[in-house]
């Protein structure tokens, strides 16, 4: 059983192993709520009953079974449940399910067993507050306790808190851009009408590079000065007279192959498409050619997310050529 309290300054989070089916159930409620935030909806006492009845419906449609997590689990499945100290409410989750390895699949090491992280969900009260890093601590807990050496899941490029939780402080890097993953997402109250473009994380649980990452934070600022130091070469963007950071022409990328490239992207993609749908929409076609150039035809990789705070919110994705292959072996 995994049980695993949180760091100092999250005291009031506790994480266990769910088994219970009971406890299932309360996935398809917490992911409603969750997900109020994006909607920017109290799904709940709207005074427009069918609006909150039609988001419910298409939240649940994204939503698994509570019979089927019974069964993934039984399959060697995780499911790990947030709870307030005292245990009485559950206010985040991470639905794990098995995944295969093939044999003639490339990694950056020998990789046996795994696990893909389909689901994590957090309560927008709760959110923002370390809760997502304690589960997924507890998840590399559990996985090095049952030799699983890879953790996977996907997540939209333009969302900017999971792209600093993912590779800043976790650790996760990402080698491929898969455009429009899950298709056309009409039913989706947070993807209808744009590209379900998705990186594949991949997070090497038990190596040098990984633990690094995770005991001894160093602050964006930090991390940027060194990039620019080895030789990174960075493009920053302008922003338009709501603020907003537009994409720079494809032709101010650089050209040639470079040690690393350090590209500004937006800071707040909820904001973005909220304000600025089109613009929102550009966004995320510009990335897609730049991600599919530098790494699925290049061969970079994503090795981090930098947000500097300044008089404006400045967000950087952090690119390499060539990952040092002894960072990635495998701890004894």
């Amino acid at each position: 059983m995994v049980k695993h309290v949180s760091q100092k300054e999250q005291k009031w989070i506790v994480i266990r192993e769910l088994t219970d089916i009971k406890d299932f159930m309360k996935i398809p409620w917490l992911i409603t709520k969750a997900w109020q935030l994006e909607l920017e909806i109290d799904l709940f006492s709207t005074q427009d009953r069918q609006v909150s009845l039609n988001s419910v419906k298409n939240i649940i449609q994204q939503v698994v079974p509570p019979t089927e997590i019974k069964a993934v689990v039984h399959a060697g499945g995780l499911v790990l449940g947030a709870f307030t100290n005292d245990e009485k409410e559950m206010i985040g989750f991470i639905y794990a399910i098995p995944e295969h390895v093939k044999s003639d699949e490339l990694f950056l090491v020998p990789i046996k067993r795994a696990h893909h992280s389909h689901m994590m969900g957090i309560l927008p009260q709760y959110q923002h507050h370390g809760v997502g890093f304690q589960l997924k601590l507890a998840h590399r807990h559990w996985a090095l306790k049952n030799d699983i050496q890879l953790i996977t899941w996907t997540f939209d490029p333009l969302l900017s808190a999971n792209a600093y939780l993912n590779f800043h402080k976790l650790g996760g890097i990402t080698r491929k851009i898969y455009p429009n993953f899950y298709g056309e997402m009409e039913f989706s109250p947070l993807y209808k009408g744009v590209p379900s473009d998705r990186f594949v994380v991949e997070w090497y649980i038990n190596t040098k590079y990984v633990k690094e990452r995770i005991t001894n934070p160093v602050k964006p600022e930090t991390c940027l000065k060194r990039y620019l130091d080895e030789g990174y070469k960075e493009v920053r963007t302008r922003r338009n007279e709501q603020g907003f950071v537009v994409p720079p022409k494809l032709n101010e990328l650089p050209q040639a192959p470079e040690k690393g490239v350090i590209l500004q992207v937006p800071e707040d993609s909820v904001s973005l498409r909220i304000a600025d749908p089109r613009l929102n929409v550009e966004w995320r076609h510009f990335l897609r050619k730049v991600f599919t150039q530098f790494l699925n035809i290049q061969g970079y990789a994503i090795i981090d997310y930098l947000t500097l705070l300044n008089e404006k919110r400045n967000n950087f994705y952090v690119m390499a050529r060539d990952l040092k292959p002894d960072q990635f072996h495998v701890m004894e």
